[in-house]
């Protein structure tokens, strides 16, 4: 998020509300589609799938096309996170005679055994476990960034690429790509008909903490903020923490709709 602030200043906060907003919305009419208004029994869950939908939209080809989709999605997402991890522990581990290669090597071999998670209640445990974590980096994050407000300048938020923040967009958009699971998560909650109130909880409480972190983050490092805020920690308790905490590998592969509720980054 501070790399975002960079190319757009106060241009970012403006653009992560608005994500939050449209992402918001989106996530709540795509489970809308799931039901169907029945004259007898009231409002009735008639799909399961986001396929279910598309079959519904267009019987021929709709399924597939949203198979496909999916699919790629959840390709980028399995990739992203072992990259994230290796290049996490390179850099918080440089002096070990290990590449950035055989980091992610590592941590997507330990990802492997993910697959055999079947169960959405373990899963929904473990996840709380990921919730921790990621308010710990936060608040470490955070806290280093408020210990060095005296350099902070107001003036420095007043920057704007045109080139370079439009792409930066994708990156916030990615971070809110929680729609993915959502039908999953629905279906199994105890009480659907709050999952409105929930995912609007969600989506306040990680825009708030994003604009934290983006705003704290850049105030603190300007110009040499790196893609991953974690790195510009100076190299010392502070850091190992947060990249031990923020990027153990089975805390990145084992719920996938951390996404939504505790991606910060």
């Amino acid at each position: 998020m501070p790399l975002v602030t960079l190319f757009g200043g106060y241009w970012f906060i403006f653009g992560i509300i608005a994500i939050a907003v449209l992402s918001n919305y989106t996530s709540k009419i795509l489970i809308e589609c799931l039901y169907e208004k029945n004259p007898e029994k009231g409002r009735t869950r008639v799909r399961n799938t986001y396929a279910d939908i598309g079959d519904a939209f267009w019987p021929k080809y709709g399924r597939h096309i949203v198979d496909a989709t999916k699919f790629f999605e959840l390709i980028f997402v399995a990739t992203v996170n072992p990259i994230a991890c290796g290049e996490a522990m390179y850099y918080t581990l440089p002096n070990l005679p290990v590449g950035k290669q055989i980091w992610i090597l590592i941590f997507g071999l330990t990802m492997v055994p993910n697959v055999f998670l079947n169960s959405v209640k373990l899963l929904s445990k473990i996840s709380m476990i990921t919730i921790f974590f990621a308010l710990a980096n936060f608040a470490i994050i955070v806290a280093y960034c408020l210990g060095q407000s005296a350099s902070w300048n107001a003036e420095d938020l007043l920057v704007f690429d045109p080139l370079r923040y439009p792409l930066s967009l994708g990156v916030i958009l990615a971070s809110y790509s929680s729609q993915i699971y959502l039908t999953v998560l629905e279906g199994n909650m105890r009480h659907p008909e709050k999952f409105n109130t929930v995912i609007n909880f969600a989506y306040i409480a990680m825009t708030v903490l994003k604009i934290g972190v983006g705003a704290f983050g850049y105030l603190t490092f300007t110009n040499t903020v790196s893609d991953m805020v974690s790195n510009n920690l100076p190299l010392g308790l502070y850091r190992i923490t947060v990249k031990h905490r923020g990027n153990h590998p089975v805390f990145h592969g084992l719920f996938p709709s951390y996404v939504c509720v505790c991606s910060i980054w």
